[in-house]
């Protein structure tokens, strides 16, 4: 399959091309014309549903009881999400190419392999009632919107998709989408490295451990995951009565993750006669996984534990299936499994070393539920009760900040984890025996926080846990988030202080880095007039990354010129674990000078030039949300939007991903989404979008928030009825049969 790899990807893009030639210019849609389409007559309810929306299209469902909310819902993610939700379903059952033509057989044999759902069935027979009933009668609002919409998405149009209902096993495949692993990101460099080098265990030794610096560092992973399978970030944070300005508790969450168009999430309000909140919801999943009810408020960071292994194995069965494909013949592929679980070593990118089979070892494997306890989150009055009903969750794996309007709050980690020693000896394991043991350890026996005694709880996927044999991960994300919000946070804090946190660009280890390369010029002999500009920036830079900042671009063009000197696949390790920072800070102290010399003469050199050719940090570093579309060559300059210079880092609070380069890019991860509230204050939630609520391309509300998240606005989200009233002026109503 990979040597026909580049006529594959000229296949696609001709098709889709072409299918976009056919399909025109999608039509622009007012609001007005958007709250048309929705199919409103002889729905699944009971009695009238209605459904109030506020100029951008963001929802209040007022229903009767939560058998209607939950149709509701389902005809509300509908009409706003349809494609997005479509596409999803298609990902994970590794039928992509049957949409996008054979570019895309890669990823579907990648995603058969690793088996995403084979716990779904088993989880739907083992729902609780309550559970049960509500997916069942959100799934009834799906399929009545699949039944009803006119006219279809644009999309649909280009895609080759139709009307196709939905079931609840579909619903519970997007949570297992949602739950991928962060760690298979990290795996395809880390795996060509192991593959490659002779000196593996040394490097392994290094980038296992760096998980445990205080402060590690950042960098781009290597990985054919696309949206959303990549790895998933947040700041979470929650601050009690006692340190808050109102005397209530606070929340905040900005959650992290793959940057475009439509968002993934949408931002909706309900009320029934036992419960009322507002948050955000991914598109197909009924529950709210940020919030606030008007006792509670909720968010969560993810834990990046240990819930994947790759494991050597024997196979012990094998199959064979086809993969369908568009503008082309389809695929025969050959799915192995061994004894600890589907071999995804033939997947070219997670390939051993010759002759091993590599098996999957996931925590998303086993039947689980995590829905139970989000769905329960806004009847709840108090932070214990929300703890004890999230512990029960495995993937994702999520550090949950609860905060209730008595002023306590809580945290837990969300996730369960076979009990073994990390890090490993190595990336690929032997011992299959942890993952196949009734000996697990749930999140919440290795951390669970409530009533923090400073009053304040933070988590920026950062590690929770510091012993060893109780560990739940060993790769996490830098200190360098979690920190900095501590410090920006110090004594008494309000709301508007959690937004500007949220907004923040210092990283203290990419700092640090620029200060140990300055010192080790001077040990080098290198600090000469002929560096002197480069140097001053690097002197003088404060460790933010703000767009127009001259030293961070300095900066990131020198750590970019000393990682090429370490060569490309242990740069790309590096960069895969995201510790570039710190492990090119201990490389500085250790070297002598010759090889200062050797690596930092020609990353002065090549940071001299990016200066000359670029002005600031934000004109080397765009924030670009785009549809896919805007990526098909020629026509797909029609879906493209201007992009805007970007703050931020991958270590900063408002995060956002880049390469350490010399060229012009796009930020492809980071945040996109903020809330927060006062629990003091049942109107007080806001929150923003990066981009827009509406997934209709060419409606009004598709992307209308990115101004607000460029100008660090937001857009209240208010729980009373008579705010929701003001703040939500256009009235919809649903209707039952009859």
């Amino acid at each position: 399959m990979r040597a026909t790899r580049p006529v594959r990807f000229v296949v696609s893009a001709i098709g889709l091309g072409w299918a976009l030639l056919r399909a025109g210019r999608p039509a622009h849609r007012s609001l007005a014309e958007r709250l048309g389409d929705l199919p409103l007559a002889d729905a699944p309810v009971s009695r009238p549903v209605r459904v109030r929306w506020s100029d951008r299209q963001i929802p209040v469902i007022d229903a009767a009881d939560d058998d209607d909310l939950a149709a509701a819902l389902g005809i509300v993610h509908l009409h706003l999400r349809w494609t997005q939700t479509e596409v999803m379903r298609h990902l994970v059952q590794g039928r992509m190419a049957e949409l996008v033509g054979p570019a895309a057989l890669e990823l579907d044999a990648a995603v058969r392999r690793f088996d995403l759902a084979a716990a779904v069935p088993e989880m739907v027979q083992a729902l609780p009632a309550d559970t049960g009933r509500w997916l069942e009668r959100f799934v009834a609002g799906l399929n009545h919107a699949v039944a009803r919409i006119d006219p279809l998405p644009f999309e649909f149009r280009v895609l080759g998709l139709g009307r196709t209902p939905w079931t609840v096993a579909d619903v519970l495949a997007l949570g297992r989408l949602a739950g991928a692993d962060f760690a298979w990101t990290m795996w395809p460099a880390l795996l060509a490295a192991r593959r490659r080098l002779a000196d593996w265990p040394a490097l392994w030794r290094v980038v296992a451990s760096a998980g445990t610096a205080a402060i590690p560092g950042s960098g781009q992973p290597g990985s054919p995951w696309p949206p959303p399978l990549g790895r998933s970030g947040s700041n979470a944070v929650a601050v009690a009565g006692a340190r808050s300005a109102s005397a209530a508790a606070l929340l905040a969450n900005d959650t992290h993750l793959p940057i475009g168009l439509p968002n993934p999430w949408i931002l909706v309000g309900f009320r029934t006669p036992t419960q009322a909140a507002v948050g955000q919801m991914v598109p197909g999943l009924p529950v709210l996984a940020v919030g606030r009810s008007e006792r509670l408020a909720w968010g969560a960071a993810n834990l990046q534990s240990a819930n994947s292994a790759l494991l050597r194995t024997e196979v012990t069965a094998v199959e064979r299936v086809r993969l369908r494909c568009r503008w082309w013949p389809g695929h025969r592929m050959v799915l192995r499994r061994g004894v600890a679980g589907p071999v995804v070593s033939d997947t070219p990118a997670f390939a051993g070393r010759p002759g091993e089979a590599l098996a999957l070892a996931w925590t998303g494997h086993r039947a689980s539920d995590e829905l139970s306890g989000w769905l329960a989150l806004p009847r709840l009055a108090d932070v214990d009760a929300a703890a004890a009903g999230l512990a029960q969750g495995n993937v994702p794996p999520l550090a949950v900040c609860l905060a209730g309007a008595d002023g306590r709050i809580a945290a837990i980690a969300a996730t369960e984890v076979p009990r073994r020693p990390l890090p490993p000896a190595d990336l690929v394991e032997d011992d299959a025996s942890p993952w196949r043991t009734a000996e697990w350890m749930a999140g919440d026996d290795a951390d669970a926080r409530l009533d923090p005694v400073d009053g304040l709880l933070v988590f920026a996927n950062n590690r929770l846990h510091r012993t060893p044999r109780r560990a739940l991960a060993y790769m996490v994300s830098a200190d360098d988030r979690a920190v900095r919000l501590r410090h920006l946070l110090a004594g008494t804090v309000d709301l508007a202080g959690l937004d500007t946190a949220q907004r923040d660009v210092f990283a203290a280890s990419e700092h640090a880095l620029a200060l140990a390369v300055w010192a080790a010029v001077a040990r080098a002999g290198l600090d000469t007039a002929r560096h002197r500009k480069v140097l001053e920036l690097l002197a003088g830079w404060d460790g933010c990354f703000d767009a127009g900042s001259r030293g961070a671009l300095a900066h990131v063009a020198v750590a970019g010129g000393l990682l090429r000197a370490f060569g490309r696949r242990r740069a790309a390790a590096y960069r895969a674990i995201r510790r570039v920072p710190n492990l090119l800070n201990d490389w500085l102290a250790e070297a002598d000078p010759t090889a200062l010399r050797q690596a930092l003469e020609p990353a002065l050199r090549s940071a001299a030039l990016t200066l000359a050719r670029q002005d600031d940090w934000g004109t080397l570093h765009r924030l670009a949300a785009n549809h896919p579309f805007a990526r098909v060559p020629l026509l797909g300059r029609r879906f493209a939007v201007p992009d805007h210079p970007a703050a931020g880092s991958l270590d900063t609070v408002n995060q956002t991903s880049h390469a350490y380069g010399r060229h012009r890019h796009a930020t492809f991860y980071g945040a996109v989404s903020r809330f927060s509230c006062d629990l003091a204050d049942p109107d007080s939630a806001h929150a923003v979008l990066l981009g827009g609520q509406d997934g209709w391309l060419g409606s009004s509300t598709f992307a209308d928030q990115t101004a607000l998240w460029t100008a660090g606005d937001h857009i209240a989200l208010p729980l009373t009825p008579e705010a929701v009233a003001a703040a939500h002026p256009h009235e919809t109503v649903i209707l039952p049969a009859g």
